[in-house]
């Protein structure tokens, strides 16, 4: 429920989202993948819109 919600948000946002290609397919369906930063965080999403894979980016911390 959480991902559904989170992957909403990211599209309500539009224009306010930043995705870019990444390389590698989804586990679940094997579409191509992208990065999608927001002003709520980064997320790597599914291209396939029918697809609910959705995973949050960690952030690295620095040295």
């Amino acid at each position: 429920m959480v991902r559904w919600i989170l992957k909403e948000a990211i599209k309500l946002l539009g224009n306010k989202s930043v995705k870019v290609p990444v390389f590698g397919v989804c586990p679940r369906c094997g579409h191509s993948l992208y990065l999608v930063t927001t002003a709520i965080g980064n997320y790597i999403v599914c291209s396939n819109p029918k697809c609910s894979y959705f995973s949050k980016v960690k952030s690295q911390a620095s040295n």
